[in-house]
């Protein structure tokens, strides 16, 4: 049987990605850019407010549109349903010893 072992480090980036991957993942992404969006363009103002609020159009687009701009960097699809699916059958293989 071949089962290939994460080491602690890369498990956590796969649980992070797992849970950006998920529907509460998409929320989050939406909301930190709307917030960022909010701040830049309320609070701060001037060219560092539009820059914010540029950056903040990266994570509302990506929950928007359904797709995460960090999975490929733990291997997972990068848009659409596949990412969650991807999770889920991760979640359940047999974890080796």
């Amino acid at each position: 049987m071949n089962c290939k072992t994460y080491s602690g480090e890369e498990s956590n980036w796969r649980t992070a990605f797992g849970f950006l991957a998920s529907t509460e993942g998409r929320t989050t992404r939406i909301v930190a850019g709307v917030i960022l969006i909010g701040i830049g363009l309320t609070l701060l103002g001037g060219t560092w407010g539009h820059m914010l609020a540029v950056v903040g159009l990266v994570p509302l687009a990506a929950g928007a549109f359904d797709f995460c701009v960090f999975a490929p960097l733990a291997r997972f699809p990068f848009q659409g349903p596949r990412p969650r699916d991807f999770v889920r059958e991760q979640a359940a293989r047999p974890k080796s010893i």
